[in-house]
């Protein structure tokens, strides 16, 4: 290569030689004085050990174009160099062989070198995009759920207790629902001729209804204007136009099950848990805030709805109490708000709701048999036709009923290894608790 090198400049620069005697220019790199220099060309004998390889084919090469006066002295000293090319290479075999190894060492440590520095620049690009990216996912979760982030951590601080408590006159004014219901069914839903029972929307196996001439079906004859709406298995149930809803019902459910005993219909109601594995319209329910010396909590409420709807969630305040004497349990839920729970925006808050349930053993709160009384009121926040509302209450509030019945009973709870342990020991601890607030009042 070298070789070549020296012919392509000794014929690229053939047509301005000035001097025939030396083919080469004045500005080749071969008459350079810092070239004579380093070799030591002037000075024979080349101090041959210092060179290198390459320098001594340099020196070789240029002292044989010393004799070169002409294009074809060139032609002949390059055909004698190429005849003698594999001798030479035979001759400095290991030379070659070690300059082509210190070559591909350079080169391997130089490629590696900069592999190496092309890795660390991207993998610290790469560490910087991910930590970019991390920075900005977090920053988007704050900013979309930053509020209720903290105020599920502060949220206990900033509910007051002492404002949103339901108050326990509410509760002890419902003790006598019952009553109520007594004289609801003796006025709308029994013959005042005969005393048996008149239809409401179907007829129920094992009741004895009025065969009079005149019969007719249920009406509306109470003082408070509710009126019988569906009967079921041991259930009635009447409804009523709420006066600042216009289209909106309020709903009061009589029940008598001779099956389930009041300890766990009791608990049913109350255990959220429970509640998640036996009523499928629930898609989330949890105990938000407790302040258990009044037996109150502040309880999420997300129902399903069907998939042209969204979801409706509640959040409202539950206080119970048990009155021992009487043999009575009230549960009394309101909506409220809570920090911890803001609206969210895939779900439909309902902002107005609450119910009061009394519930009253035949016997014992232990033994089978209970009546009770639900009443309930919520406004979805969906504008439809009366009949439609009418329609989904209707289908929506039997099957209900009917699957709480079915949860409270006592082999449905005993399938609950966990729930059926703790129904006993729970009621007692609040019978108890109860007892001991209702002996403190007495001595003060």
């Amino acid at each position: 290569m070298h070789l070549i090198s020296f012919a392509r400049t000794v014929f690229r620069y053939q047509k301005n030689i000035t001097n025939r005697n030396s083919p080469f220019p004045s500005n080749c790199f071969l008459l350079n004085r810092r070239f004579y220099d380093k070799f030591d060309v002037n000075n024979a004998p080349f101090r041959i050990r210092k060179l290198s390889l390459s320098e001594r084919l340099y020196i070789t090469v240029l002292g044989e174009l010393k004799s070169v006066n002409n294009a074809r002295d060139l032609c002949q000293l390059v055909s004698k160099n190429l005849s003698n090319c594999r001798q030479r290479l035979k001759k400095h075999s290991v030379n070659i062989v070690k300059l082509c190894t210190q070559q591909f060492e350079f080169v391997v440590a130089h490629r590696m070198r900069r592999g190496q520095q092309v890795f660390s620049l991207y993998s610290r690009i790469w560490e910087e995009k991910a930590l970019v990216d991390i920075v900005n996912n977090i920053r988007r979760r704050l900013f979309n759920h930053g509020r209720e982030i903290v105020f599920s951590v502060c949220g206990v601080a900033f509910f007051n207790w002492e404002k949103e408590r339901i108050p326990e006159d509410m509760l002890l004014s419902y003790k006598s629902e019952l009553d109520v219901i007594s004289e609801l069914k003796n006025s709308t839903v029994f013959c005042q001729a005969c005393g048996h029972r008149l239809v409401v929307d179907r007829v129920m196996p094992g009741v004895v209804y009025c065969s009079c001439p005149h019969s007719t079906s249920a009406t509306n004859n109470s003082r408070d204007n509710w009126v019988p709406f569906a009967e079921r298995q041991d259930m009635l149930i009447w409804r009523k136009e709420h006066k600042d809803h216009q289209g909106l019902y309020m709903y009061k459910v009589y029940g008598r099950f001779e099956e389930v005993n009041a300890q766990d219909f009791f608990h049913v109601q109350i255990d959220t848990s429970y509640r998640l594995k036996w009523d499928r319209t629930v898609a989330d329910l949890h105990v938000v805030d407790s302040d258990p010396s009044s037996n109150s909590d502040v309880i999420y409420w997300e129902v399903k709805w069907p998939h042209m709807f969204a979801n409706r969630d509640y959040v409202f305040k539950r206080r119970f109490i048990i009155d021992m004497k009487q043999k009575m349990m009230i549960i009394v839920n309101e909506n409220t708000e809570h920090p911890a729970v803001p609206p969210k925006s895939s779900v439909q808050r309902v902002s107005d709701y609450w119910s009061y349930m009394v519930i009253k053993p035949l016997r014992e709160f232990s033994e089978p048999g209970i009546e009770f009384v639900l009443t309930y009121f919520d406004d979805p926040g969906l504008s439809m036709p009366s009949y439609l509302a009418g329609w989904i209450a209707m289908s929506a509030l039997p099957d209900f009923l009917v699957r709480l019945r079915e949860a409270a009973q006592r082999g449905q709870i005993r399938s609950d290894a966990k729930t059926y342990g703790t129904v006993a020991s729970d009621f007692e601890a609040l019978v108890g608790a109860t007892a001991v607030q209702q002996r403190i009042e007495l001595i003060v």
